[in-house]
């Protein structure tokens, strides 16, 4: 039995749950290739920042943004749909949020 999984299907896989890009990262988890740290910078600061960044690595390449913006959490993955970069992950730790973006 599943639990918080619900489906008529008896048979269901993990990589049908969780996006493609985010299963693949969590496969190969590694270090950053570049760290961006925007802590203590106000919107609209930090997405300007990462544009610049992310024009600097190589398609592949994974950026992780550290900023304590509460606005960001909103604009940063709006951001990443908009460019078509790959939003991998999220996460949160004494007012520092981190986010994993890879360049497509």
């Amino acid at each position: 039995m599943n639990i918080g999984l619900v489906s008529n299907k008896t048979d269901i896989s993990l990589e049908e749950v969780v996006p493609r890009t985010l299963w693949n990262h969590l496969l190969t988890h590694k270090e950053p290739d570049r760290v961006l740290d925007c802590r203590l910078l106000y919107s609209p600061l930090p997405i300007i920042r990462l544009r610049c960044e992310m024009r600097k690595i190589e398609v592949g390449q994974i950026l992780e943004l550290l900023v304590t913006d509460l606005e960001s959490k909103k604009y940063v993955p709006q951001w990443c749909n908009k460019t078509g970069n790959d939003f991998l992950e999220i996460s949160g730790k004494c007012g520092v949020t981190k986010f994993v973006i890879q360049r497509k």
